[in-house]
């Protein structure tokens, strides 16, 4: 028959540990089962507890009781535990997003500027978190554009939203002082974020109005050239001095489309708008053909001029663009066609041919012919064919 190993009873324990009947250290409160389990810890006796306490810690039973790895640190919780497991999984998150960044992001805006965005706007993040964050949002946008899998592509967009939201929040904060110091970190901040608020609507899922998706983008794009202007003329000469003085000095790279072509587009924009809008001195006249006027620099300086002629047509053109006005319609078809044909910008290219799509689709359900013919070059020209039957106002 099988003797009972002998040990010594004690009714000293934790109350929890009396009701789930288990040992109980008694070295709490709170025990180490309390600690684990993340519970209150009690003792029904404190006085007789604390005075056995004192009993113990001035003889060798502690030590012989608890394990060496209990006095070298305490137990860990299980919500330290779960914490440490997410910041792990965020951190290696982040190592894959800044991965990206320097082997492909940062040619986003263009390669000529590829050095710029890999080796100074990093260096300027390391010093300002709000620029940090801002470099992964617009990463995991661009992993979101690639990507073919649902389940990645919303973890890149719920990722990329997090760190967008909290480069605003500190944007807007530092805008409000501009501190000389930091104008390369804020113009380049100021760019990223640009770049992720006009492509969040286009991703699948991303607007709330899929029919107005690119339409929503141009009005944010337009807005953020705004602000990004006035940071310009407000430091321009420490942006030129510093080391995003070359993202200034654009590429000399010609419009694709030249000559007769291009001719060609002019004349019948200005045609038009003067079937359309009839009359030299109506306001809407002018407000267009102030806009054609800046669309032909476009041909005749850089083909990424197209970007800045947003700011140079002026908040009345976009009116036209939310309204649907036929006129501001076809220019903007123009101009998206232009802007999808900027290579080395993926998001600007994203925006044009979306907008293209969007806007002549819109043309086909309301188009109605315009008695003035349509050139006859006009399926060799870089816009749609559809963008040329204009609804000519009546009278």
């Amino acid at each position: 028959m099988a003797t009972k190993r002998p040990h010594n009873k004690s009714r000293n324990g934790c109350m929890q540990c009396k009701k789930r009947h288990v040992k109980c250290d008694e070295v709490g409160p709170p025990c180490a089962n309390c600690s684990v389990r993340q519970i209150p810890c009690q003792y029904a006796k404190s006085a007789a507890h604390s005075e056995r306490m004192i009993r113990k810690c001035n003889s060798s039973e502690v030590v012989a009781e608890v394990p060496p790895s209990s006095i070298d640190r305490p137990w860990p919780a299980a919500r330290d535990l779960a914490v440490e497991a997410s910041d792990q999984s965020r951190r290696l998150k982040e190592l894959e997003l800044m991965q990206q960044w320097c082997t492909r992001t940062c040619y986003s805006f263009t390669p000529k500027n590829a050095d710029v965005f890999r080796e100074s706007v990093v260096k300027e993040a390391v010093k300002h978190v709000y620029l940090m964050e801002a470099i992964l949002a617009f990463t995991s946008v661009q992993m979101a554009s690639e990507t073919s899998d649902p389940v990645s592509m919303a973890s890149y967009v719920r990722g990329a939203l997090q760190h967008h939201s909290k480069a605003i929040s500190a944007l807007r904060h530092r805008l409000r002082h501009l501190p000389p110091s930091e104008t390369g970190a804020i113009f380049a901040c100021s760019i990223l974020t640009m770049a992720c608020t006009i492509t969040f609507p286009l991703l699948p899922d991303g607007a709330q109005d899929p029919t107005a998706a690119a339409t929503e983008s141009v009005l944010q794009l337009f807005n953020y050239i705004k602000g990004i202007a006035s940071i310009v003329e407000i430091n321009h000469r420490g942006l030129q001095d510093g080391p995003f003085h070359t993202i200034f000095e654009a590429p000399w790279d010609p419009c694709p489309v030249t000559g007769a072509d291009r001719d060609l587009l002019v004349q019948h924009l200005h045609r038009a708008n003067d079937c359309f809008h009839c009359g030299p001195n109506s306001d809407q006249h002018q407000i267009y053909q102030r806009a054609i006027v800046e669309f032909e620099k476009i041909f005749t300086t850089n083909r990424y001029r197209v970007i800045k002629w947003l700011y140079d047509a002026g908040d009345s053109v976009l009116d036209g663009l939310r309204t649907r006005d036929p006129v501001a319609t076809v220019i903007f078809i123009q101009w998206g066609t232009l802007l999808g044909q900027l290579e080395g910008l993926w998001w600007a290219q994203r925006l044009g041919q979306m907008l293209v799509t969007e806007l002549s689709s819109h043309l086909s359900s309301e188009r109605t012919v315009c008695d003035e013919p349509a050139p006859a070059r006009k399926a060799e020209i870089c816009c749609p064919p559809e963008c040329f039957d204009l609804p000519c106002k009546a009278g």
